[in-house]
């Protein structure tokens, strides 16, 4: 194998494992980033090329394969971030009930107290009249 050849090939299993030295980390497999990744120039790597055949396959079957992995992280975070709304807003709903209640239980013992005076009240009026 040509050392151009194997360098491009080493250069795409970098990306395939996301430890590339000249691109960036999560970089698209491509022909351009592999080409990059290699040393290249970006189009150095062209479809119709003689002996390239194999190494374009590979890259696109990569390309592939990144695409639907992320598609399937994508769909688990979409999942996620449904379920973290749905409980934010039953948590909301609780202490929206847990507010009402407590304003209720406010209310009644207001409630009670002013009862409680005013029985208290009415039994010294009642002593009151009598003397």
């Amino acid at each position: 194998m040509h050392k151009t050849h194997k360098e491009k090939w080493d250069a795409l299993n970098r990306l395939i494992k996301n430890d590339p030295k000249r691109v960036p980390k999560g970089s698209k497999i491509n022909l351009d980033t592999v080409a990059l990744e290699a040393g290249f120039g970006g189009g150095s790597i062209k479809r119709g090329r003689p002996g390239n055949h194999e190494l374009v396959h590979a890259i696109d079957k990569a390309s592939h394969e990144r695409k639907s992995s992320n598609k399937k992280f994508q769909l688990r975070i979409d999942k996620l971030t449904a379920n973290e709304a749905k409980y934010k807003n039953l948590y909301h709903k609780s202490l929206n009930i847990q507010l009402m209640l407590i304003n209720r239980i406010h209310n009644l013992e207001k409630r009670s107290r002013v009862k409680s005076f005013l029985s208290n009240t009415d039994s010294i009026s009642k002593y009151a009249n009598v003397y």
